[in-house]
C-alpha cells in the first residue's frame, strides 16, 4: 500500500528536520581532533563536554516526548529549529571553556526536542511504520553523511567556530519547511484531558513488560552510540593516516566519514525494509550481534582494517535502529507514544550519556580505540534482554504480523 499525499508531505518534513538532528549530533564529534588543540588535548573535558550535551538532549526529549502526546508538533518543531541555531551560534562566539559548555548545552536542549516528536508524529499517522521509520533513518543518515566533509573542511580551512557559525544559518532551514506538516497530523488524536505528568497512568502504560526491556535496551545502546560516534572521527585521524589532507579541497577525512554514515543510510533503509517482511525483534538481534564483533576488533585495528570495521557498525547499529520504533508502536496505544518516545530516546540518553566521560576517560589513558571494545561488552549487555523479554519464540523466516 502506498503513502498517502500527508503521510508523504510529513515523512519529507520529518527527514529533513532529522537530517538536522542527526547532524548536529555529530557536529561537535567530527570536529573534536581540531576542538582539542584549543584544549590542550584534554580528552577527560572533552569527553565532559559530550557528557553534558548528551544529558541536555535527554532532559529536553522528555519534555518534549510529553508535550507531544497533547501540543502542537509545529510549535514544538518550530523550538528544535531556534534553539539549534542559538546554541550553534553560542559555541560559535565561546571564549573559554564555560561559554563553549554552556553552547554546548543549548545546543543539546534544542536537538532533543526533535526525536520524540518527529518519531511520535511518524508512528501515529503513517500506516506503514517499519518502511517510514526506515525512510526517516536513511535521510538521518543522509545528513550526518553531508555533516562531517562539510564541517571538517571548512573546520581546517576557517578554523571549528565557523562550522558551529554554519550550523546556526542551517538551523533555521526547520522553519521554511513547517507548513508542511499536515493540520490533522499536528495534534494527536484521542490525546487526554487530564493532568500532563499523570504519573500513575503513565507508570500503567509503560512500567510494563515488554516496555521496561526495551527501556534497559534503549540505555545500553545510546551508551554505545553515543561513544561510538563521539570518538569516530579522531580515531579515523589518529589510526587510518587520512590526517587532514585534501582532494579537491575536501577534508579526506571528512570525505571517510561521510562514507561510513552513508553506509549508515542505507543500513536504515535495509532495517526498514526487513523490519516489514521479518519480526522486528529478530531483526533488532541479528544487527545487534553483527555490530559487537566489530566492536571489539577496533581496539588494535589500524589503517584499513579500522576502516572496514567502522564501517560495519555503522551499517549494523542504523539496520537495528527501525525496529525500536516499530515495537514501540506495537505496544503503546497512540495518546502514549510520545512518553514512550521520552524515555526510550530522553531518559536513556541521560544515563547513556556517561558514555562520553567513561570513553573519555579510556581515551586520555589508553587511546582512543581502547574505548570501542568497552562500547562492544555494552551493547552485547542488551541481547540477552532481547531475547528473554522481546522474542515472540517464533522463527526468523516467519513473515512478521502487519502492525495496525
Amino acid at each position: 500500500m502506498p503513502f498517502t499525499s500527508n503521510e508523504k508531505r510529513l515523512l519529507v518534513f520529518t527527514s529533513e528536520a532529522h537530517a538536522v538532528s542527526d547532524s548536529w549530533h555529530l557536529l561537535y564529534p567530527s570536529l573534536l581532533f581540531l576542538i582539542a588543540r584549543d584544549f590542550d588535548n584534554d580528552y577527560l573535558f572533552l569527553g565532559f563536554l559530550v557528557n553534558v550535551m548528551a544529558a541536555s538532549v535527554g532532559v529536553s526529549g522528555v519534555l518534549a516526548g510529553f508535550l507531544s502526546d497533547r501540543y502542537s508538533s509545529r510549535l514544538l518543531f518550530a523550538a528544535f529549529g531556534v534553539l539549534c541555531c542559538l546554541g550553534c551560534l553560542a559555541v560559535a562566539v565561546s571564549t573559554d571553556r564555560t561559554s563553549t559548555l554552556l553552547g554546548l548545552m543549548l545546543l543539546g536542549l534544542g536537538t532533543g526536542i526533535y526525536h520524540p516528536v518527529g518519531l511520535s508524529a511518524i508512528t501515529r499517522n503513517v500506516s506503514r511504520r517499519a518502511m517510514g521509520l526506515g525512510i526517516h533513518g536513511l535521510t538521518g543518515a543522509i545528513g550526518m553523511s553531508i555533516l562531517p566533509v562539510g564541517a571538517i573542511s571548512i573546520g581546517v580551512a576557517f578554523g571549528w567556530k565557523t562550522s558551529f557559525a554554519v550550523g546556526a544559518a542551517v538551523s533555521i532551514s526547520v522553519l521554511a519547511l513547517l507548513p508542511l506538516v499536515p493540520v490533522e497530523f499536528d495534534r494527536p488524536v484521542g490525546r487526554s484531558a487530564g493532568p500532563l505528568f499523570d504519573v500513575k497512568a503513565i507508570a500503567r502504560s509503560l512500567m510494563r513488560q515488554p516496555m521496561t526491556a526495551l527501556y534497559g535496551i534503549a540505555v545500553l545502546r545510546q551508551f554505545s552510540v553515543i561513544g561510538f560516534f563521539t570518538f569516530l572521527t579522531t580515531a579515523i585521524v589518529a589510526y587510518t593516516g587520512l590526517g587532514e589532507e585534501r582532494v579537491a579541497s575536501l577534508s579526506t577525512t571528512g570525505l571517510f566519514v561521510t562514507f561510513v554514515i552513508a553506509v549508515g543510510g542505507a543500513g536504515s533503509f535495509l532495517g526498514g525494509r526487513l523490519g516489514e517482511r521479518f519480526p522486528p525483534e529478530g531483526v533488532l538481534i541479528v544487527f545487534t550481534i553483527a555490530a559487537v564483533p566489530a566492536l571489539l576488533l577496533l581496539g588494535p585495528a589500524k589503517g584499513a582494517m579500522l576502516m572496514a570495521l567502522v564501517t560495519v557498525v555503522s551499517l549494523a547499529h542504523n539496520a537495528a535502529e527501525p525496529q525500536i520504533g516499530v515495537l514501540l508502536s506495537r505496544f503503546l496505544p497512540a495518546g502514549m507514544h510520545g512518553k514512550g518516545f521520552a524515555v526510550l530516546y530522553g531518559a536513556a540518553q541521560i544515563i547513556g550519556s556517561v558514555a562520553g566521560l567513561l570513553v573519555g576517560a579510556i581515551a586520555e589513558s589508553y587511546g582512543v580505540n581502547w574505548a570501542f571494545p568497552v562500547i562492544g561488552v555494552v551493547l552485547l549487555c542488551s541481547v540477552p534482554l532481547m531475547w528473554l523479554f522481546l522474542w515472540p519464540r517464533r522463527v526468523l523466516k516467519d513473515v512478521a504480523t502487519p502492525v495496525g
